[in-house]
């Protein structure tokens, strides 16, 4: 199963310009990213260097260096470097084993092994779903992190940096030595300040909405023809994955297991309480049957409710940033079958756990 997923969720940015100028080259704080365990992990920060002079300018991350302004002592400057891009998945087998065994368990003695079966392939079913959203932001990530390091005049980037070993809110003035990491022609720039420990929230505005949303899904429900023939089930897990603008996210939605399906969804988030969080969703795709050659049952649209109740906080900059909801959720809509009388309907319910 996943062990580990999208470290930096949440991009924070100065509320007034964090930035210094040479010669040659300006650089200024574009974003900082906390790792969602706040002081215990890592920081993302995003500078933004702007090459303004008549020549190529080479920036090299590794020979950026972290260091403390103002303090009692003269801090030690600390390495910067391109941030990890590496997830650890555990082995889908894992899932597999685990489910057979949950649902050995669930057969009681003297069963058939079927709830064995069964369990393992919600277990590998999960396993996927959960995995592919990480592989996929996964890839996303290594397409951003490949800027361009060579900078013509007139041409500017942002580079993700990556700051270990400190903790940018623990009240200490942070900022970056960035000319040795220019080349030797392009004029030495000032150290560029990361934070302002006087002002509120260290100078940052609220934290930007999640740029990726994963939901996954788990329930169930009929699938009701005019005939017997036409019936049968929704069931397993499903998953929604797709990007963010504002309250609104559209993307990939979908279930698997049963009489399955696959298309394009949209959820709009309403804040109802500081508790609550009311997703409704419309989506429109196509339904298939264990086994079958591909999308053979029918196509239509859905419509559902998610009611989401949100698993605690993490304080980052003095921000209170939810991420984790646990909730319910209901769906339904026609089925335009390829075979048959047609329409059937589906309906499914269930729980939820998402990450927005």
């Amino acid at each position: 199963m996943v062990l580990a997923g999208c470290d930096y969720q949440h991009r924070f940015r100065p509320r007034t310009p964090l930035e210094v100028q040479g010669e040659q080259v300006s650089a200024s704080v574009a974003w900082v990213a906390p790792h969602w365990k706040g002081e215990a992990g890592p920081t993302l920060v995003g500078v933004h260097v702007r090459n303004h002079g008549p020549r190529e300018v080479y920036f090299e991350v590794g020979k950026v260096r972290l260091v403390e302004f103002g303090g009692s002592q003269p801090a030690a400057s600390m390495p910067v470097s391109s941030p990890g891009r590496d997830v650890h998945l555990g082995s889908p087998v894992a899932g597999v084993v685990g489910g057979a065994k949950l649902g050995s368990g669930l057969s009681g003695p003297g069963g058939t092994g079927l709830g064995g079966l069964a369990g393992a392939g919600v277990g590998l079913a999960a396993g996927a779903v959960l995995m592919l959203p990480v592989a996929i932001t996964l890839a996303i990530e290594r397409a951003v992190a490949e800027a361009r390091k060579h900078l013509a005049p007139g041409k500017e980037a942002v580079f993700p940096l990556e700051i270990r070993g400190a903790d940018l809110a623990d009240g200490r003035r942070y900022g970056l030595v960035l000319h040795g990491s220019l080349s030797q022609r392009a004029a030495a720039l000032p150290p560029l300040s990361l934070v302002r420990p006087e002002e509120q929230h260290l100078g940052f505005d609220a934290p930007d909405d999640l740029r990726w949303i994963i939901v996954a899904r788990i329930g169930g429900g009929p699938l009701l023809g005019r005939t017997d023939a036409e019936d049968g089930a929704m069931g397993g897990v499903g998953l929604f994955f797709g990007p963010q603008f504002s309250r609104f996210s559209v993307g990939i939605g979908g279930t698997l297991l049963g009489a399955g399906a696959l298309g394009a969804e949209l959820r709009y988030d309403v804040p109802a309480a500081r508790w609550l969080s009311l997703v409704p969703s419309a989506g429109y795709g196509y339904y298939w049957l264990v086994g079958g050659p591909g999308f053979n049952v029918g196509h239509g649209p859905w419509a559902g409710l998610e009611i989401n109740f949100p698993l605690g906080a993490t304080r980052l900059f003095g921000w209170d940033v939810r991420d984790y909801h646990l909730g319910l959720y209901v769906q339904g809509g026609p089925v335009f079958l390829f075979e048959g009388q047609s329409p059937a309907g589906q309906v499914q319910a269930g729980v939820t756990f998402a990450v927005y």
